[in-house]
Order: C-alpha cells, then structure tokens, then sequence
C-alpha cells in the first residue's frame, strides 16, 4: 500500500528539487494526500489530470501516466518499486508465498533499468535490507523481491504480487497471439493483485502506437 511518507523519502533522495514539482504533486495524489499539496502544487496535479475536482483521500489501486520521453519515469518507477518492496507485507501473504513487486518491460532488458535503480535506492535508503542482489532480482530481509520479468502472460499468471509496474506499456505488443498481448497479460496480472490490495501502476510514453491496452 502505499503511504504518505513515500513524500518524505522522495525529499530525502532529491526528488524535491524543482524539477520534479510534477512527480511530486502525483505521488501526492496517488498516496491520496492530494489534499496536503500546496497551491502551487495542488494547481499543477489539477492541471495534469484535467479536472478541478477534490483529489482522493486513499491511495489509488491503479495508475496510468501518461508522460513523454525524458521525463523521469524510470527513477520515479523505482521509487514506488523500491519503497513497496521494504515495506512488510507478511500479513497479507499465505504461508510459503512470497511478496513481489513486478517490474515488467516488452523486454528483461529494458525492466532492468527501473531494477538497477530501484536497487541504488535501496541500497540509499536501507541497504542493510538487501540479502541479494542478482540481474533479475533484488532479494531483500523482509522476505520480499523486486523481480524484473518479460511482458508474458505465462509469467505473471498465478503469481502473488504486492506491486506491478508495467514499463512502457505503449509499446508492448498488441497484434501478436495472447501470450504476448498488453490487454491478456493485464487479465492475467490483476487477481494477482487482488490478495494483497497492492497498486498496479502502468507508466506510459506520451507518443504511441493505437490499439492495445493504450
């Protein structure tokens, strides 16, 4: 789930310089604290999602962002990624499964990217946290792994996560068979969300195809 103090570590890891008002304002909303903004702020996250009505007051379930290249998303990605995968998640979990947050990508190698970042943040934050840190995975104490996996449904089916994050989601396949297609594999994610209550948050690039999932 995510909390308000996801604000806090982002001061602390530099997300507070002006650069990154925008990011800030969405994860203000996304951790329904919208409320809390400043003006400033609070005009900004109005004006990216196209309304004046009152932000959230609880955390959102899902998350579609629409932003351009450059823009930050793979650090932001590994934030919410890396936070998730400290926080405890036992309670929610059956006995033997074990808490993941999902970093999918078209391709292992562009999920490496918000991996190798979520683990530099980790390792900022709480590095005595980390038990193992390989290419695909960061394994930490609490049980919990951020994984990173191919966009394939035979991959995320009957799985247990506590987080997804779909990468560049715009350009995942949309006109191969079901094994590859956005809108299966998004079928086959979410009762794998549906235990732990955990956020499925889908970054997405402004210039992309038509049709899919987008």
């Amino acid at each position: 789930m995510l909390t308000p103090r996801f604000t806090e570590l982002a001061d602390a890891l530099g997300f507070g310089a002006p650069s990154w008002a925008a990011w800030r304002a969405a994860l203000a909303v996304i951790t329904g604290q919208g409320h809390r903004l400043d003006p400033t702020l609070a005009a900004l996250a109005r004006r990216c999602l196209g309304t004046d009505a009152p932000f959230p007051t609880t955390p959102a379930r899902e998350v579609w962002i629409v932003c351009g290249r450059r823009a930050g998303k793979s650090h932001i990605t590994a934030f919410i990624a890396s936070m998730i995968g400290i926080m405890p998640m036992r309670r929610v979990m059956a006995s033997g499964e074990t808490p993941v947050v999902g970093v999918l990508a078209r391709d292992t190698r562009q999920a490496r990217v918000v991996r190798d970042y979520a683990g530099a943040i980790i390792r900022s934050v709480a590095p005595t946290l980390i038990r193992t840190d390989i290419q695909q995975r960061i394994e930490l104490v609490t049980g919990a792994r951020v994984e990173v996996l191919p966009a394939l449904q035979a991959t995320v089916r009957g799985r247990t996560f506590t987080a997804v994050i779909c990468d560049e989601i715009a350009h995942w396949w949309t006109d191969r068979d079901a094994a590859y297609r956005d809108l299966e594999i998004l079928r086959a994610l979410r009762p794998g969300l549906a235990t732990t209550g955990g956020p499925l948050h889908l970054p997405v690039v402004a210039v992309a195809p038509r049709g899919g999932a987008v």
